[in-house]
């Protein structure tokens, strides 16, 4: 069941599914991340999502490092989301559009693993903007 709905805070109709607003940017929501402990070595995994607790397609990634750099995938299932493979992350916030292979499912895991390191980077700072689906 669909409705349509006005927005209080912006005066304007919105359609409701009972659950969510429909077709708005109030569906979008960003996941923010520090990593202080950057090992010497590529590899490392961490997790930004154990569990999705609901449908949500991941739409971009800022990424940056306190020094040095690397370079990074974004994964889900294991499986990498397209356009956010081997991304770079600098100590100039750099930002990255995924294009495909980004929708998540209830259950599904979502990662961050870094493949290669250049100058020691200690710190990796970074967001994730989602919308909910």
């Amino acid at each position: 069941l669909i409705m349509s709905v006005k927005s209080k805070k912006y005066g304007r109709d919105q359609e409701y599914d009972g659950n969510k607003i429909v077709n708005s940017s109030l569906n979008i929501e960003p996941k923010c991340f520090i990593f202080s402990d950057i090992a010497t070595e590529s590899g490392q995994v961490y997790t930004l999502d154990l569990k999705a607790r609901f449908d949500y397609n991941v739409q971009k990634i800022a990424l940056k490092t306190d020094t040095g750099s690397l370079t990074a995938t974004l994964k889900i299932n294991g499986t990498a989301i397209t356009s956010l493979s081997g991304i770079e992350a600098t100590t100039t916030t750099a930002d990255y559009t995924a294009t495909a292979l980004n929708i998540l499912a209830p259950g599904d895991v979502l990662t961050l693993t870094i493949d290669t390191l250049t100058d020691s980077p200690l710190e990796l700072t970074g967001n994730i903007e989602i919308k909910r689906t």
